[in-house]
């Protein structure tokens, strides 16, 4: 029995981006967590990709989002993810959850100084600890996962970018 698969109508992945170098130069580690080491050389040599758009996370996720302004500071926080992937080239998915993880955890910690400084409860009463940390984890978990949905979109937006600029390019010099 033969098996045919139809090709994919998909457009084939983006070439890598032009002009950029290998991410994981100078990387010498060879262990069996090759991969989490990678990641987290990338994250540390280039901190600015996530870092940054985490804190724009966490802040946009500050604002009450039944305001007009909580509307913008809803598409800003999604425009920072994205970003991440973006800027963190060299493994956009990986540059988006890590922004929003930290984004996560910065939002957190603007939440406690907001209860703080407004003389209420960090957590509401009656709420265990197996409750709390529930709640954190499955955050953590979903806005890990949209971050690193994120993330590959952003990625993906720069590498078609840089395919059809390649693309003007070539057909410029034909003429």
């Amino acid at each position: 029995v033969v098996v045919v698969v139809p090709p994919d109508p998909v457009e084939p992945p983006a070439p890598p981006l032009p002009g950029r170098p290998d991410p994981l130069a100078g990387f010498g580690y060879a262990g069996p967590a090759r991969p989490v080491v990678a990641g987290l050389y990338l994250l540390v040599r280039n901190p600015l990709a996530w870092v940054a758009p985490g804190i724009v996370w966490a802040l946009a996720q500050s604002v009450d989002p039944r305001t007009l302004a909580g509307l913008i500071a809803s598409l800003v926080s999604f425009a920072a993810l994205i970003s991440a992937g973006w800027f963190g080239w060299q493994r956009p998915p990986l540059f988006g959850a890590a922004a929003a993880t930290l984004g996560v955890a910065t939002r957190i910690v603007i939440g406690l100084v907001q209860a703080a400084a407004a003389g209420e409860p960090a957590v509401p009463p009656g709420t265990g600890p197996f409750e709390l940390t529930g709640t954190l984890v499955a955050g953590l978990a979903l806005y890990g996962l949209i971050g690193l949905l994120s993330g590959w979109y952003g990625g993906y937006l720069r590498r078609r970018q840089a395919q059809v600029s390649a693309e003007r390019q070539a057909s410029t010099r034909r003429r």
